[in-house]
């Protein structure tokens, strides 16, 4: 057991400041956003739905502002999550990295962006990240057959620019504002849980340690 243990992989001493754990997990917010390969790319976020009951979906996270504490992301505008941010504003996501075997939730309440916001946000996505918001109907929404939505000229091809620009009536901005911070670090020697509230008053966080 000793041996095992010994050979497990690191994990944060006693020594670790919470300071360096938070500063460590928002760095990776900010590379989750820009590099698609990154591990915190998709995260998974929960919903409360229209019946009550949790929805969870990847979505895909767009850019990160540690200052701000916002994330940010797209989605149709006739998308189930728009309706239930529409009807309660707070969500968790969820990012996991495999390779460091690190958990970060995120808690936080989320806003639509505003028009100056989603236009800069949409000239920023390449005509192929804009085909999706030319569907024929919302997300969610009954088919036939299987099938993407997508009108029938826009199939298996990347558009030119003018041939997706309708999709912008369909496209809608999400930020979230996040004020508490859950991060886990699985080791076989011993995990470690490590917990942060922005203190509104303080304009600070706090921390501490936590059971796993």
């Amino acid at each position: 057991m000793a041996e095992e243990i010994q050979h497990s992989r690191a994990i944060p001493s006693d020594d670790t400041t919470l300071t360096d754990i938070r500063i460590k997990a928002e760095t990776a917010l900010v590379q989750g956003a820009e590099e698609r390969t990154h591990a915190f790319h998709l995260p998974a976020l929960a919903t409360i739905g229209v019946t009550g009951t949790p929805m969870v979906r990847h979505i895909i996270l767009r850019a990160a502002s540690p200052y701000d504490r916002t994330l940010s992301f797209y989605t149709d505008s006739r998308s189930q999550k728009v309706v239930e941010i529409g009807r309660n504003p707070d969500v968790n996501l969820v990012f996991y990295d495999p390779d460091a075997q690190e958990q970060l939730r995120v808690r936080g309440v989320a806003a639509f962006g505003n028009a100056q916001q989603a236009e800069q946000a949409w000239r920023e996505l390449s005509p192929l990240g804009r085909r999706a918001y030319t569907a024929i109907s919302g997300t969610g929404q009954p088919l036939g057959a299987a099938g993407s939505a997508l009108p029938t000229y826009l199939e298996g091809r990347i558009p030119e620019a003018d041939e997706v620009e309708g999709g912008f009536a369909n496209f809608k901005l999400i930020c979230v504002t996040y004020d508490e911070l859950d991060w886990l670090a699985l080791s076989r020697a011993g995990n470690r849980r490590a917990q942060f509230s922005w203190q509104q008053a303080d304009k600070n966080w706090t921390g501490g340690w936590f059971v796993p």
